[in-house]
C-alpha cells in the first residue's frame, strides 16, 4: 500500500489520487518521512538476554547498571537495528547521548500539522511535497569534477534537513506563513586607525 500524506484534507497517496495522475501523464507526488529520532529509545523492549548478545558481547564478565550500558560500550549493528524499528512516540524512553536536534525537528513538524488530539507522528506517517517550500527540496545530485559541477536529476527526492512543513490549503492563514529567511551573522567592525591615547594630564 503506498504511503498517504497525514495533513488533513490532503488527498495525495490515495489511490484516486494516484489514478488521476498516471491518466493525466503527471508525476506521482513524492512522500517525506518525518525526522527519525534515533536518541531516544525504549528499555523496556529490551530483555535482559537481548542486552546479554548485544551490549555485553565482548565483556561478558562485567555487567554494568543498564543506565550506563549504552554510553559506555560501542553499539553494534545488531542494537543499531533493534533502535531503528522501534517507534518514535513511545512513552517509555532513555536517552543514549545522539543529537536532540532531531526531536526538536519532529515537534515543529506535528505542531504545523496541527490534527489536534494529542496525535504524534509515527515512524510511517509521510507528508507530500506540496506542504513543503521548494527550497526544502532537493531534486537534484550535485557532483564536482576536474572543478566543474554537475548536476544529476535524483530518482527520489529528499528533504533538507531544515526542513519544515508549511503549506496547508484549506488551513487558516496564520499557519500558511513560510519560514524567516535565516539572519546573517554580524560581522565586526575592524578601524584601521589607531586607537586615541588619552593625554597625560588624564592619566592620573
Amino acid at each position: 500500500m503506498p504511503n498517504r500524506c497525514v495533513v488533513f484534507n490532503c488527498s495525495s497517496g490515495y489511490d484516486s489520487d494516484r489514478q488521476y495522475r498516471k491518466k493525466n501523464g503527471l508525476p506521482q507526488l513524492s512522500q517525506f518521512t518525518a525526522p527519525k529520532v534515533r536518541n531516544k529509545f525504549p528499555l523496556n523492549h529490551l530483555t535482559s538476554s537481548m542486552l546479554a548478545d548485544t551490549v555485553f558481547l565482548r565483556v561478558p564478565e562485567y555487567k554494568p547498571d543498564l543506565k550506563d550500558a549504552i554510553n559506555w560500550m560501542p553499539m553494534p549493528d545488531k542494537l543499531k537495528e533493534m533502535m531503528d524499528q522501534m517507534e518514535v512516540h513511545c512513552k517509555k524512553r532513555r536517552s543514549v547521548g545522539l543529537e536532540g536536534s532531531l526531536q526538536e525537528m519532529l515537534d515543529k513538524w506535528e505542531k504545523k500539522i496541527s490534527r489536534g488530539g494529542g496525535w504524534k507522528m509515527g515512524p510511517k506517517h509521510t507528508v507530500c511535497e506540496l506542504h513543503f517550500e521548494k527550497k526544502f527540496i532537493v531534486e537534484t545530485h550535485d557532483i564536482l569534477i576536474d572543478g566543474t559541477n554537475l548536476s544529476q536529476r535524483r530518482e527520489k527526492k529528499s528533504l533538507t534537513k531544515d526542513a519544515i512543513p508549511t503549506v496547508f490549503d484549506g488551513y487558516p492563514t496564520y499557519m500558511n506563513k513560510p519560514l524567516p529567511k535565516k539572519r546573517k551573522s554580524p560581522q565586526k567592525i575592524v578601524s584601521s586607525e589607531p586607537k586615541r591615547q588619552r593625554p597625560e594630564t588624564e592619566k592620573r
